[in-house]
């Protein structure tokens, strides 16, 4: 293929821009281009609104999101990624490597030095200001660390291309960089909706950099054998929990929050199901100002209190070590070169975009003259927030500006507005131009530092918006670096048996949302059969039926005052009611509102899922929203039921047995028993003499009507109900059947030592009670209604009240509460 325009590229005007990565100045594909744009050129019209869709399945299906912040609330917005790759030759990218590994290597240097002997400061070479005055600049790390020569695990940095293509940094990342998990996820859909593409464009596989960066963390781990190594990450609510859940699955790390750790005696410990397990390594996605709220802020419930202790006693290693934000910061850009020269001799390789430190009164008057053709950076994050556009703001908002820079000058660096960098983007089956930022990714080797081979870019096709970001709503690409020549296959690593360590241990919140995951998936299916057969009784317009069995459904779902009894109820006002029982997400206990507690202990525990289990939560995700805002009932029902049957299929089978399956088990059979009863209670209170009809809905609601018909062959009887629906220990929706594998499950949980009854106590209690009650006369009689049978199901319901307080206190908490000091006033008082 030449290098002249194609039919796909004909239309391609990328316009004014310094640098496009699809044409050259002479407006002819480049070469890295030229394999790619012929194979979808081949491809048949309408392949790429089908591969799009199919691309957009692909990244539903594994849950791909990017959590966005408007008004303080956050909303998870699907990933989106182009279908065309961003493409570097192999001799482009070394070039370009060697440029990132020094920058790596250098900023490894300044923070060793910057806690160290700061001999940058003592020799002028950075001006004290812009670090002294930082506010990361964490002085509790002061004097650490010592011999480490490359104490930075992983460093970022985000580039553009200047007018002759040259490279140039536009802002560094050290503190809890994010992307390279997207950057993953980005490859693995691209090479499964392109895979011959992929194979035949020989691109350089990126999982070398998630070996090197394991290694890394084994080797800066205190332990000398089989390190502990956790994922810290700040919770479901932050913008890229997907990244932090997917990658702690793919490199085999425990996710874990602040709260699941606790230091005692200097030494990091994480709060299992089982007990205190000692943390070796921490790889943390949590600001380092959050860190730890003994030291730092005290506002912190991100952190973990007395975290810097144990690092700075050498008992735990933080990736990358708290104190590392102060190398984001602008403020280092102007004085960069000379402190490379004064480290290695040499000059910086992959320079940032020119910049100006404002801490000069002259240099700030200049730049205040011309503050239209500048781009104003703040050296820390701050209600200014980040980039500052001068060009684009209101005169007002430049004089206000002007005023905040006059008042701290030290505080501000200037940048000249540079140009835009364009790349092919997919739009409507042809090309168009869109401005990138690329994403590097560097990593601590033994010797140095290995950049991953491709990394992550944002796209934006709003060529007149100078900000490219995920939250402004930017989209993706891979990019792919091609190899000059093939890469040799990387040997299975082997591993004798004896020195195999099999580590299972379930984190305590972990434990608390599985079990609670257990109860809401339990709860929502129970919701969604009785409002399912409120709708089918409305539909054949029995109006006293279905506003009896709407009150029978207000007691069991508890969604006081609504149809709390029996009364004149239109059906408008019964179809109102259904609605709100499906949809209103604010009523508690309603059906929507239970889903999205579902949702929520779902997100908290994906890394203990299965990939089908997620796959179905995230269908179930999808159809709950698109109900909020289409509504189909009957057909959402029947659709979200059969998500519950399916989630709850794949835990039984699909979950390693550990404690974590017991605790969702326990938490399954804890819910249903509770619902039986509660069931109990509403027949009791509002059907008084149930007709056949209402008694055949409650078959109905258990999912074992043909049950039923089948074992009796007769009219439905209270009696014969009360005896398959409660004390059948065949059926599995029977009461029996939950205590009798309640007590099962107990065997699986730990043996908690206590002064008050423990989990296991209360289990076998609830199994006595039973045994005890169908050696009576009255069991061998039969009970004629649910009134005889209900004080005795009155008793396991607070048998299971009591053994679901047990179980939090004996393993959901492994410390005691913590009161900070400054929470105690002068006199003593609180």
């Amino acid at each position: 293929m030449n290098a002249t325009r194609t039919s796909l590229t004909a239309d391609y005007r990328p316009g004014a821009v310094d640098f496009d990565e699809l044409l050259d100045q002479k407006g002819e594909l480049r070469p890295a281009y030229r394999f790619l744009i012929e194979t979808l050129e081949a491809l048949p019209s309408g392949a790429f609104e089908q591969r799009k869709q199919v691309l957009g399945e692909i990244l539903h299906e594994q849950g791909v999101s990017y959590n966005v912040y408007d008004q303080k609330l956050v909303s998870p917005r699907p990933w989106s990624l182009d279908l065309l790759p961003l493409v570097f030759s192999s001799k482009e990218w070394q070039a370009l490597e060697r440029g990132l590994i020094q920058r790596a290597e250098l900023f490894s240097h300044i923070f060793k030095d910057l806690y160290g002997k700061q001999e940058l400061l003592h020799k002028k070479i950075l001006p004290p200001a812009i670090i002294l005055g930082h506010d990361a600049y964490l002085r509790p790390m002061a004097g650490w660390p010592e011999n480490d020569s490359f104490p930075l695990v992983f460093h970022s940095a985000d580039l553009v291309r200047q007018k002759r293509g040259q490279f140039m940094v536009y802002y560094d990342r050290t503190n809890a960089p994010s992307g390279s998990g997207y950057a993953l996820e980005n490859r693995l859909a691209i090479s499964r909706l392109f895979p011959s593409l992929y194979r035949d464009s020989q691109v350089h596989r990126i999982a070398s950099y998630f070996r090197a960066l394991r290694s890394s963390l084994v080797r800066h781990s205190p332990a000398a054998l089989e390190p502990t190594i956790v994922f810290l990450t700040p919770g479901a609510g932050n913008e890229t929990y997907f990244e932090h859940s997917f990658l702690s699955t793919y490199l085999g790390y425990e996710l874990v929050q602040g709260q699941d750790l606790v230091v005692n005696n200097a030494t990091c410990y994480l709060k299992t199901f089982d007990g205190l397990r000692k943390v070796d390594v921490i790889l943390r996605r949590v600001d380092d100002s959050y860190c730890d709220p003994l030291e730092l802020r005290g506002d912190s419930l991100l952190g973990v209190p007395g975290l810097l202790q144990a690092i700075r006693e050498k008992n735990v290693f933080v990736a990358n070590p708290p104190g590392s934000g102060v190398l984001e910061n602008p403020g280092l850009y102007p004085f960069l070169g000379d402190a490379c020269r004064y480290f290695f001799g040499e000059e910086l390789h992959l320079p940032n975009i020119p910049t100006v430190w404002l801490g000069s009164p002259a240099v700030a008057q200049e730049i205040l003259e011309e503050l239209n053709n500048y781009v104003i950076l703040p050296i820390a994050a701050g209600p200014d927030g980040g980039t500052l556009f001068p060009a684009r703001m209101t005169e007002s908002e430049q004089d206000d500006l002007r005023l905040r820079i006059r008042r701290q000058p030290a505080y501000y660096v200037a940048q000249p507005a540079f140009g835009l960098t364009t790349c092919p983007v997919l739009k409507n089956g042809r090309l168009a131009a869109g401005k990138y930022v690329l994403r590097t990714f560097s990593v601590n080797t033994r010797e140095s530092f290995a950049v991953m081979p491709g990394g992550l870019a944002r796209v934006s096709t709003d060529l007149s918006n100078p900000e490219i970001s995920n939250q402004a709503g930017a989209f993706s690409k891979d990019v792919w670096v091609l190899l000059s020549e093939p890469e040799p296959e990387q040997p299975v690593e082997t591993v004798s048996r004896g020195t195999i360590q099999k580590t299972d241990r379930v984190p305590s919140r972990t434990a608390e949302n599985l079990f609670w995951l257990g109860r809401y998936l339990e709860r929502s299916e129970n919701n969604a059969r009785l409002i399912r057969k409120a709708q089918q009784l409305t539909f054949e317009s029995n109006q006293k039926e279905s506003s009896l069995w709407l009150c029978l459904v207000t007691d069991v779902m508890e969604t006081y005052p609504a149809f709390e009894t029996v009364t004149d109820h239109s059906l408008d006002s019964m179809q109102t009611e259904i609605l709100r029982l499906t949809a209103d997400e604010h009523c508690l206990g309603s059906l929507a509102f239970n889903i999205s507690a579902l949702l929520t202990a779902s997100r908290n525990c994906l890394d203990r899922l299965s990939e089908d289990s997620i796959r179905i939560v995230n269908s179930l995700e999808r159809k709950f929203i698109q109900n909020q805002s289409e509504g189909i009932l009957q057909e959402y029902l029947d659709e979200v039921i059969l998500s519950f049957t399916a989630l709850a299929g794949n835990f039984s089978e699909s979950m390693s047995q550990n404690a974590g399956w017991t605790l969702l088990h326990t938490g399954r059979r804890a819910e249903r028993a509770t619902l039986l009863i509660r069931l109990a209670r509403a027949v009791v209170r509002q059907l008084k003499q149930p007709s056949e009809g209402l008694l055949e809905a409650l078959l109905e609601v258990h999912n074992i009507k043909n049950t039923y018909k089948r074992r009796y062959r007769g009219a439905i009887t209270l009696h014969t109900l009360i005896d398959l629906v409660i004390f059948d220990e065949r059926n599995p929706r029977s009461l029996a059947y939950q205590l009798l594998e309640l007590q099962k499950l107990a065997t699986g949980l730990p043996q908690a030592i206590s002064d008050r009854l423990t989990t296991r106590q209360y289990l076998t209690r609830l199994l006595a009670r039973y045994q005890l009650l169908i050696t009576t006369e009255n069991y061998r009689q039969g009970f004629p209604d649910f009134e005889s049978v209900l004080p005795w199901m009155e008793e396991v319901h607070a048998e299971l009240r009591n053994m679901g307080d047990a179980l939090a206190g004996e393993f959901f908490t492994h410390v005691a509460l913590q009161t900070r000091l400054d929470s105690f006033q002068e006199d003593g008082e609180t």
